[in-house]
């Protein structure tokens, strides 16, 4: 068996970080975020040991996923939390948090959480990503997404933005954001680390099997969105917008939707599709799995992606790297990320994201521009250079 139990400090000028790997291979943002970082370690030809802690039992199987390397070590270093049965489980959750992430971050140099909701700030030698700043929005559309933890979600975030030795950030735009509303976090504290698409996302010829599986075929005309659904993906604009493309446009096309969210956001969206017309035009796919969704981008004429507000917006990258044009906001990061590769439109106006969806159809022109600069501008973000840029933001926090 390759799981390390004690390693600490084996090689010289050897930097070992450690992550909690209680959850970790789920389908949310920050899970294939955080697998991705550390795949993209192994990469790097640097003196960096990545020390994956997880529940008792569980180390071979997160060896298995991430291979042998030098560069990984996983240990078996929390009691699960049922282990002695139900009644266990509250006391077990609380030692956890406490006596044995204190007791584990005391073994590496730095520990990094990659979720600040869930920062704790007995760990001294202590880093975080910080995705974005939402929960200090005063949008209604952050009221409905925090809904009751948004004040919870606060505290943490602030015990983060003073008590981590450093904050990594997936734009400029977040870490202008959290200079311009908590000017006492210094600006050396804070380091961009963008991030990149997943391998899946290539392109590559459609396989018209794959397709077929979801009634969609390569010669199908759509348009397609990507992401949660909640209210900050701003449908109701959106879907307002295809209802005006003129129908001499638009009668080919579909729309359709992957993304998951609560069952109250997926009736949102159905209520939003038959109130704008669009029932059998618009269409939900659920659990698309990465290897199909890249057979979607390499197929559809183009993503539409008018958020209100993103961290990164990961989509807009995957698309590129697949050949397909994107419809993006003029606001918050996406501006950043898409530079002059993408056509933008502003998510406040349902009428400028309508002219956007219009050109689009209209020009194929302007299909296959958007198409070969999204590829040229898709391949400045990879997660060998997003670990490189973290290992840079560690050893700064080292210097702390």
């Amino acid at each position: 068996m390759f799981v390390q139990i004690l390693f600490f400090n084996l090689k010289n000028n050897t930097l070992n970080i450690g992550f909690e790997a209680l959850s970790l291979f789920g389908h949310s943002g920050i899970e294939s975020y955080t697998r991705s970082l550390i795949r993209g370690f192994d990469s790097l030809d640097e003196n960096v040991c990545i020390n994956i802690f997880t529940s008792y039992g569980r180390a071979k199987r997160f060896e298995q996923y991430f291979g042998k390397s030098e560069k990984f070590a996983f240990h078996n270093a929390f009691p699960h939390p049922v282990m002695l049965g139900n009644l266990s489980k509250a006391p077990i959750a609380k030692l956890r948090k406490g006596y044995f992430l204190k007791k584990n971050a005391a073994k590496v140099d730095l520990f990094h959480f990659e979720n600040p909701c869930y920062f704790n700030d007995i760990i001294e030698n202590s880093v975080t990503t910080i995705h974005d700043i939402f929960p200090f929005y005063e949008d209604e559309w952050a009221y409905d997404t925090f809904k009751d933890n948004k004040e919870d979600f606060k505290k943490r975030y602030l015990k983060a933005f003073k008590s981590a030795k450093m904050l990594f950030v997936p734009t400029n735009t977040v870490k202008d954001e959290i200079l311009k509303r908590f000017p006492y976090v210094s600006p050396d504290k804070i380091q961009v680390t963008y991030l990149a698409s997943a391998n899946e996302f290539v392109k590559l010829t459609p396989d018209e099997k794959i397709l077929k599986q979801y009634g969609i075929s390569s010669k199908d005309k759509f348009l397609m969105f990507v992401g949660r659904l909640d209210k900050r993906k701003n449908f109701d604009r959106i879907l307002h917008a295809l209802s005006e493309v003129p129908k001499k446009l638009r009668s080919d096309y579909k729309f359709l939707v992957f993304g998951g969210g609560c069952w109250e956001d997926i009736l949102y969206l159905e209520r939003l599709i038959n109130l704008f017309g669009l029932s059998g035009t618009a269409i939900h796919l659920k659990n698309v799995p990465n290897e199909h969704l890249a057979h979607f981008y390499n197929t559809a004429q183009g993503l539409i992606f008018t958020s209100f507000a993103e961290g990164f917006g990961l989509p807009m990258v995957e698309a590129m790297n697949c050949g397909c044009p994107v419809i993006t906001s003029n606001t918050s990061c996406m501006t950043e990320i898409g530079a002059d590769a993408v056509l933008y439109a502003d998510p406040y106006k349902y009428l400028s994201i309508r002219d956007a969806i219009a050109r689009l159809i209209e020009d194929d022109s302007l299909k296959d521009e958007l198409s070969r600069k999204g590829l040229i501008r898709a391949a400045d973000f990879s997660w060998e250079k997003a670990a490189k840029d973290t290992l840079d933001g560690y050893r700064k926090a080292m210097e702390h």
